[in-house]
């Protein structure tokens, strides 16, 4: 849920330290919209954070952020009004999540997160910045929608030029934005206002041109208009033996500048917020954002340092499912690991549960069901044999030191690899927490996949690398470079075939001998997030695709097309998607409260239809009633006892 982002003109485009390509997003109305691939859609009274399925597709698992804090089983049988198998929920409504980092952000960047909390709880923040003044604000609104304002100024001051020297004042300015200028020297000097690509080229002797360009002149008086965005620099040079002396005035409208004055709390052009809270007044998502406005501070980069903490209760962080069905591992940012089978129960009771240092982040289990691994928010990794011991004791730990996002298991549970804010890429064996190997990416890794049979790894950056490797070796085989960030992929079941998904919305396809994407498709919005990095999904064939973005858009497609099958809209953006080994069902959960599951008929005797959902298309589209489902009981055998080699 983090973001840098570059405000460009009027208008809003992503930049990782690096200026992105702009895709043009395709038209809906040149793919396939299809609600009759819909199953069934249940309804929780919070957003879904993560979901997992059985490998035929039978069983479906998710769970969900605070006060809900749940684990949900549901079965795969279409239903007008879905209700789970069973919901376990061991949360309260106390928890907290903190963003704590150093970054560095260059001028008209900003940096963001964003929690959803109740009303009633608090966000604690302090934030610094050297060696430049930032801004600071507190909103239930993303950055993008803040109005605008026109904001004015004045610079005047007295130069002494020397022999062949030149001095200049810049300025970000949007299109519209005017700068008036006013001088007297006491010598002939040259003026100009050039970009800032004109200065650097006219200061390496070259003869760019300049958008206003006064040559031997004592004085200046007049206007200019700004046509792009960008910096504009207002110089005098001084080619002449003697000194001269400049007097001048600049009064310049700087057009669009982000007005954060609406925000719930801002604070402008200060290098330091000490330690306050704030009071969420109503519920729903709240950002905070630190700004590096280029107006207040002539810096082209500061550093921040910043410490923001959400009081959000308990939520199920991450779960995870067996192959067959039988045992599902979830996750609480209450410090708590649950191991729970399949067999309906109530209420609902954990196989065992198994007490971390700190909130986990995410887990997965192998496909046996045999083993878990699981990671905190301070960076520790745990493995744990799933036979059952009371109390729960891990086969071993491994602290990194940071965050740990995303971690990925073999079939049979042999290997084991993690990546988080450290930029490292660690690979395990499961019976030592010494690493295999160590790789250093140098930059945050957002999401790692592993292929069932152990033999390959694939990772995403948040400088927009994809990488894959063989468990062999640290040295990757190959990396492609992006202009986002890679925030979600996924690898089928032997490593043939990568797909990835980041921050410029674009999808690509890969095969495994070659860095160059078999294809690639531009969806306008960006796949995924730091904490959201399973929302691309491929069947074990590499066949089928599955992707989900964050303006709500569910796509499905096949290997040998870049243009989706079908597609279809969500209430809000998608938070994670997983895929049955044959690509037929697939499991999605969003911010807008709902577990889905679509069904694509792809084998040679598939079920009879789904029952026709009357008004689905309408209901998603205007929004999400709430519902109030009553959990159907059933008696079932329990699941057979886990077997262990």
């Amino acid at each position: 849920m983090l973001s840098v982002t570059f405000l460009s003109g009027a208008g809003f485009l992503c930049i990782h330290y690096t200026t992105p390509k702009m895709y043009e997003k395709r038209e809906p109305f040149k793919l396939n919209i299809s609600s009759k691939n819909l199953y069934w859609c249940y309804i929780t009274s919070e957003k879904v954070r993560s979901v997992a399925i059985s490998e035929d597709g039978e069983y479906i698992v998710a769970s969900t952020y605070s006060p809900d804090s749940s684990t949900y089983l549901f079965d795969n049988e279409p239903s007008i009004s879905k209700t789970p198998s069973w919901a376990f929920s061991n949360g309260n409504t106390s928890g907290s999540v903190t963003y704590r980092s150093t970054e560095t952000l260059h001028y008209n960047e900003y940096w963001y997160e964003y929690e959803h909390i109740k009303a009633g709880n608090q966000i604690n923040f302090s934030v610094q910045s050297s060696p430049s003044v930032i801004s600071f604000a507190i909103w239930d609104q993303p950055f993008e929608n803040l109005p605008t304002k026109q904001r004015n100024g004045t610079d005047a001051d007295q130069l002494v030029l020397t022999n062949n020297q030149y001095e200049y004042i810049g300025y970000y300015l949007k299109p519209g934005s005017s700068i008036n200028y006013n001088f007297n020297a006491s010598d002939q000097v040259d003026f100009f206002i050039a970009s800032g690509q004109a200065l650097y080229d006219w200061n390496l002797g070259g003869s760019p041109t300049f958008f206003v360009d006064l040559q031997n002149t004592t004085s200046g008086n007049s206007s200019f208009i700004v046509p792009t965005a960008q910096d504009y620099y207002v110089v005098w040079y001084n080619e002449g033996i003697s000194s001269v002396s400049v007097n001048y005035i600049i009064n310049y409208t700087a057009l669009n500048v982000p007005n954060l004055s609406v925000a719930d709390f801002h604070a402008e052009a200060v290098d330091i917020i000490p330690e306050q809270t704030f009071i969420v007044p109503n519920e729903g998502k709240w950002y905070f954002f630190v700004y590096f406005e280029p107006m207040d501070s002539p810096e082209e980069s500061t550093n921040i340092a910043f410490d923001v903490t959400y009081d959000i209760g308990n939520s199920m962080y991450a779960v995870d499912i067996s192959a067959n069905g039988d045992y599902i591992a979830a996750a609480n940012d209450n410090n708590y690991v649950y191991l729970l089978n399949n067999s309906i129960t109530n209420p609902k009771e954990p196989i065992w549960d198994f007490l971390g240092d700190n909130y986990f982040n995410d887990i997965a289990i192998s496909s046996d069901g045999n083993y878990t691994v699981a990671a905190t928010g301070t960076g520790t990794i745990y493995v744990l044999n799933n036979s059952v011991s009371d109390p729960k004791l891990e086969l071993w730990n491994y602290a990194t030191g940071d965050i740990i996002y995303s971690v990925a298991i073999s079939a049979n549970g042999d290997y084991i690899a993690v990546a988080g804010w450290d930029g490292k890429l660690y690979f395990f064996s499961k019976n030592s927490s010494t690493p295999l190997w160590i790789y250093l990416a140098g930059t945050k890794i957002y999401s790692v996949a592993i292929s069932l049979d152990g033999n390959y790894i694939v990772a995403g950056t948040y400088d927009g690398r994809v990488l894959l490797f063989n468990k062999e070796s640290s040295t990757p085989l190959w990396s492609y470079s992006t202009d986002g960030e890679i925030n979600t992929v996924a690898i089928n079941a032997d490593g043939t075939y990568i797909i990835t998904g980041g921050s410029e919305g674009v999808l690509y396809l890969f095969g495994r001998s070659s860095a160059n994407p078999l294809w690639n498709y531009s969806a306008g919005a960006s796949f995924g997030g730091p904490d959201f990095h399973r929302c691309v999904a491929i069947s074990q064939d590499g066949k089928y695709i599955a992707a989900g973005t964050q303006d709500s858009l569910f796509y499905y497609f096949e290997r040998s097309s870049s243009v989706p099958l079908w597609y279809h809209t969500l209430g809000e953006e998608v938070n994670a998607i997983a895929m049955s080994a044959n690509g037929s069902y697939i499991a999605v959960g969003s911010n807008d409260h709902c577990v889905y599951l679509f069904r694509h008929k792809i084998d040679t005797n598939p079920p009879s239809e789904p029952l026709a959902i009357p008004g689905y298309g309408i209901f998603i589209t205007i929004g999400l009633t709430c519902l109030v489902s009553v959990i159907l009981i059933k008696k079932r055998t329990p699941a057979v006892s886990l077997n262990f080699a």
